[in-house]
């Protein structure tokens, strides 16, 4: 039998549910939360709509706690793994090479931020970049 697939398209009860998961994954630093997500598929809207969430988080916690951001950004590259979705592993990539950078780990920030690029190159994605 096939795990559902998650999504979230009814506005009114879903659009609370993807905020709850979305709390849930900020607040969690051990990563339960984002196995459970990762249990099933996820629809591409679902995957895409929390990667830019999670992606606005990570750049607010630049400044907060760069770990934190770091934890952030590898959450979006692994819904982009998980959901197939050349984009968002593109975004978590960029965010990852942000938070390294802020990290002081330079030369793994510059070499991160540009694989990025050549996700983005390799979509035809010149805007996201």
């Amino acid at each position: 039998m096939n795990a559902p697939v998650v999504t979230l398209t009814r506005m009114d009860d879903n659009v609370s549910m993807q905020t709850t998961i979305l709390e849930r994954l900020v607040r969690d630093t051990s990563g339960k939360v984002l196995a459970e997500l990762l249990s099933s598929p996820l629809a591409p809207a679902t995957a895409a709509s929390m990667a830019q969430q999670l992606k606005a988080e990570a750049d607010r916690n630049w400044v907060i706690d760069p770990n934190r951001s770091l934890a952030l950004a590898d959450a979006i590259v692994a819904i982009g793994q998980h959901s197939h979705s050349p984009d968002i592993v593109a975004l978590g990539m960029m965010a990852r090479g942000d938070a390294v950078k802020l990290l002081g780990r330079l030369e793994e920030a510059w070499d991160t931020l540009g694989r990025a690029g050549e996700l983005f190159s390799e979509i035809g994605d010149e805007i996201g970049w």
